[in-house]
């Protein structure tokens, strides 16, 4: 080679000023990417999972607000299959179920506020499962604490009085340790509180049938 041939060019490495770019192309798909991804109208898609199965009126943290007691509420059982919108834990869906046994005993009490129920020539009744109210060991439960609430509030206002039926005599016991809760706790007159046991009347095992009685419907007869 001669001496007044210039030499080969030398390869120089990545300038500095691409490898910037690259930095900032990268952040810009970043940022594109985490917008797409978080930025949507599903909000619930990433909520922390509801709980699934629970039971109660009112309940605090994920399954709802606490709800301030009131009269005639219900409790309710609530069922969810492992379908519907989804969460970022699973999935839920709104409660399939629900308990009508406890919703029939309320709105057949919230029924005796009325003034057309306080016929004289008519009778209340309401079937309500033992198993709800009452603990074979004497122990009343928070429903049939309710149950009483009301009831005692019924009969110390108005001029009625109330038979508990069941029809085996083994639901008695439960059956004795409501209406002693109604004449110790709530004040009732033992003469408005009757029990009987009736075979043939068709009340399924383990419930019993509150009948409500007003005084102007003996009178008549």
């Amino acid at each position: 080679m001669r001496k007044d041939d210039a030499p080969p060019p030398k390869k120089e490495d990545i300038p500095a000023w691409f490898m910037t770019y690259s930095d900032v192309i990268t952040l810009l798909m970043t940022f594109f990417i985490l917008l797409l991804t978080f930025a949507t109208n599903e909000p619930e898609m990433f909520e922390r999972m509801q709980i699934s199965l629970f039971g109660g009126g009112g309940a605090t943290g994920l399954a709802g607000e606490m709800k301030e007691a009131v009269e005639n509420d219900s409790m309710l059982l609530r069922e969810r299959p492992p379908s519907s919108r989804l969460t970022m834990e699973g999935s839920e869906m709104p409660p399939i179920h629900d308990d009508p046994a406890s919703r029939g005993v309320n709105k057949g009490l919230a029924g005796l506020d009325s003034e057309e129920h306080k016929d004289p020539t008519i009778s209340n009744q309401i079937d309500a499962p033992l198993a709800l109210l009452a603990g074979a060991d004497g122990e009343i439960y928070a429903r049939g604490r309710q149950l009483n609430l009301m009831l005692g509030q019924q009969l110390k206002q108005d001029p009625c009085h109330i038979k508990l039926e069941v029809s085996m005599t083994g639901d008695v016991p439960r059956t004795m340790v409501l209406a002693q809760s109604l004449v110790e706790e709530y004040g009732v007159r033992p003469g408005k509180i009757g029990i009987s046991v009736m075979p043939n009347s068709g009340i399924p095992a383990d419930h019993v049938r509150l009948i409500t009685y007003w005084h102007e419907r003996q009178s008549a007869e």
